[in-house]
């Protein structure tokens, strides 16, 4: 009996060790996912970071710089393009080499809420209290279906454009009145005044006859 010698050896090759890194570049559409990835000294086959609003994920985008074979953490990361504002989604890494596949511990990101309209000038700034008068309202973020406010609500509010709507004034109380648009993404404010000037009076008459 005995046991042979100069046998051939089996090496175990680890998976990659992977890490989920907070989320960087945030906008209300765009984000940049970052990871780290250790290949643990055998090349990486795959590398993707998998999001989606739910932590089932659903979506994926590879990495970048691929992490090579090397025995050390590569920094790599995902820019992702299209998200919807003002919504959490779920990521994390994932990366593949000879010895199976890792992935990271769940991380989400918030994209930014879409800001509220702002109003930047008006003209005219000022008209009769009687009401009537078109106003030509610049600024940015107009939706359809806005509504504009000009101390009292406006009438024949037409929306142009993002940056342009026109209304008219209705009759109201003399003095001045912050001008407003409100759509689905809130109310603008500290916008500019529109004043409205009373009708003359007439207090005398000279001759009398």
């Amino acid at each position: 009996g005995g046991s042979s010698t100069l046998n051939p050896t089996y090496t175990y090759i680890a998976p990659p060790t992977v890490v989920s890194k907070a989320a960087s570049s945030i906008t209300q559409t765009t984000a940049t996912l970052n990871a780290s990835v250790n290949p643990n000294g055998s090349e990486v086959t795959e590398c993707k970071l998998e999001y989606g609003t739910t932590n089932s994920y659903g979506e994926s985008a590879s990495c970048t710089p691929a992490p090579g074979s090397g025995t050390s953490a590569v920094a790599v990361s995902a820019s992702l393009t299209g998200l919807t504002a003002n919504s959490t989604y779920h990521f994390r890494i994932s990366a593949t080499n000879a010895g199976g596949t890792s992935k990271g511990a769940d991380e989400t990101l918030t994209t930014l809420a879409v800001p509220p309209p702002t109003v930047t000038s008006i003209e005219p700034k000022q008209g009769p209290s009687s009401g009537a008068t078109e106003v030509t309202i610049k600024g940015t973020g107009f939706l359809p279906g806005a509504k504009v406010k000009i101390g009292s609500e406006a009438s024949a509010v037409l929306v142009k454009s993002e940056t342009e709507i026109t209304a008219k004034t209705v009759a109201t109380t003399p003095g001045p009145d912050e001008v407003t648009v409100t759509d689905s993404k809130g109310s603008s404010t500290a916008g500019p005044t529109y004043t409205y000037i009373a009708p003359p009076t007439v207090t005398s008459i000279e001759p009398k006859q």
